[in-house]
């Protein structure tokens, strides 16, 4: 393989979600009853029940332009992922012809490790990795040329793509054996494609067979890692056509959890929570965790998809909490902001997804400088140090004109997180408030950008109030406010 071949698949394992431009884009979803989902995925790291993750889960320490690859993994930034309390990551693609790149590799079973080595290589400990394992792209040379769409029609191409799963996964486990050299965080969670009814919209039983046998393969080499579904990057058709039948012909087996992505608007918010409903009602006999891998909304004017409204860093501040709680109310285990903390991933100019970002790039029509921290930067983070170490069980307490307010558990004591869509203030009562005063502190500092913080610590707005008869009464608007037990 050529260098120029090499440096292409290289930016394509890294950044290869964003090149679709996929993800779901349905307006005004209703909104069904919440269902529970099980907890069942082993507990890997000292907070095995988060659910604050990142696509990527890194930032970059020098700009990343659109002409160019993107940095190498020594330019890989976790600075800001530690300080925005991030504890779940997807990134990198383990791809088949990357590593057996042609007939010869194959036949040889000669295997290059290099590009996976210094990606994966370069993840600290403490993170939960979901890796990505791909069999594409069907139609080039090499090892990918048995591969029609998702089905292995050459028994001999199964055989290989096989061998490639167990000798890949067993590399990156983490258990003494046939470990990359240097490993710090081994990748316990493997997810077989990505957002397969897009890609293949006819050919959902080709996909239900590549699960099996890539299923099959990760578990021979690591018992204990868990398989993800490849993610739904499509709307409730894709959920009908797609990935239903090719679940009920697997009889729900062949993968640990379900993956979904949704991306929308500042007020999409609801139809990201209304998909995972419709998922859970789709397969009511299966017990499988829901993981939603891919949300966020945008600040700016992206060009692509055509027809987006232009947003403001406030209201894609205001929209990271709502993004986040509405389906952790619904029983959603995970969910990943998407694309990262860093703006500038690929595809068309000025996309989407160079504007979902939390940093500014230091590119584009709206940018305001490489390393300026918006809004959103600040009220992840602040959502974050807020809700970590509650017990998830998030119940939805009120849901009605506009007003939306969810109760958590943590370390024992009660907390809400609530808002209200309407155009004005609205008033909230919250019942069965056990202390003497409650801390309301609002989700997003008061600043039209990020750019004007200069103190974290005193850039939200915060007020204690006295409980009267068990009560809390106050006026919300659309920006979330926290509401803690005081002291």
């Amino acid at each position: 393989m050529s260098t120029r071949q090499k440096t292409i698949l290289g930016i394509l394992a890294i950044v290869i979600a964003a090149a679709g431009i996929g993800g779901c884009f349905i307006f005004n979803s209703s909104r069904p009853s919440h269902s529970p989902a099980r907890a069942g995925a082993p507990a890997l790291s000292s907070y095995p029940d988060s659910p604050f993750g990142m696509l990527p889960f890194f930032s970059f320490s020098e700009p990343m332009t659109k002409k160019s690859a993107p940095p190498s993994p020594e330019k890989f930034d976790f600075k800001p992922t530690k300080d925005l309390g991030i504890k779940w990551g997807r990134a990198h693609y383990l791809i088949w012809l990357m590593v057996q790149p042609g007939k010869e590799a194959v036949d040889k079973k000669i295997y290059d490790w290099s590009n996976s080595d210094s990606i994966l290589g370069s993840y600290p400990k403490g993170f939960n990795v979901v890796e990505n394992i791909a069999a594409f792209p069907a139609k080039m040379d090499g090892a990918g040329e048995h591969l029609e769409n998702f089905s292995f029609p050459v028994k001999e191409a199964e055989e290989d793509y096989l061998r490639f799963v167990r000798k890949g996964v067993e590399r990156y486990d983490g258990d003494g054996k046939d470990d990359m050299p240097g490993l710090k965080n081994p990748i316990k969670y493997w997810q077989v494609e990505n957002e397969p009814d897009l890609k293949a919209k006819e050919d959902w039983e080709g996909y239900a067979n590549l699960l099996k046998i890539t299923y099959e393969g990760i578990k021979s080499a690591c018992a204990d890692c868990q398989v993800v579904i490849g993610g739904m990057g499509g709307d409730m058709r894709g959920l009908k056509e797609f990935f239903e039948p090719a679940v009920k012909k697997l009889g729900g087996k062949y993968f640990d959890i379900f993956d979904y992505h949704c991306y929308g608007t500042k007020g999409d918010w609801k139809k990201c929570g209304a998909l995972a409903g419709e998922i859970r009602k789709a397969f009511p006999d299966y017990d499988f965790e829901i993981w939603l891998t891919e949300t966020g909304t945008w600040s700016g004017s992206p060009d692509y998809p055509p027809g987006l409204p232009p947003q403001t860093e406030k209201d894609q501040a205001k929209s990271i909490v709502k993004f986040y709680i509405d389906p952790l109310s619904r029983g959603v285990k995970k969910i990943f902001w998407a694309w990262g903390i860093l703006e500038g991933f690929g595809g068309p100019e000025n996309n989407i997804f160079d504007n979902t970002g939390f940093i500014y790039d230091g590119d584009g029509p709206n940018d305001q400088g490489f390393g300026v921290k918006k809004l959103s930067y600040y009220a992840y983070k602040k959502m974050v140090e807020i809700l970590e170490g509650s017990d998830w069980d998030v119940q939805a307490i009120i849901g009605k004109n506009d007003i939306h307010a969810y109760k958590f558990l943590k370390n024992g004591k009660p907390a809400w997180v609530a808002w209200n869509e309407s155009d004005s203030e609205k008033e909230i009562t919250i019942e069965g408030v056990r202390s003497a005063t409650v801390i309301i502190t609002e989700s997003v500092p008061d600043y039209s950008s990020g750019k004007a913080v200069k103190d974290y610590s005193t850039a939200f707005s915060t007020k204690e109030i006295t409980v009267k008869d068990s009560l809390v009464k106050l006026k919300i608007n659309d920006t979330p406010v926290f509401i803690e037990s005081g002291p």
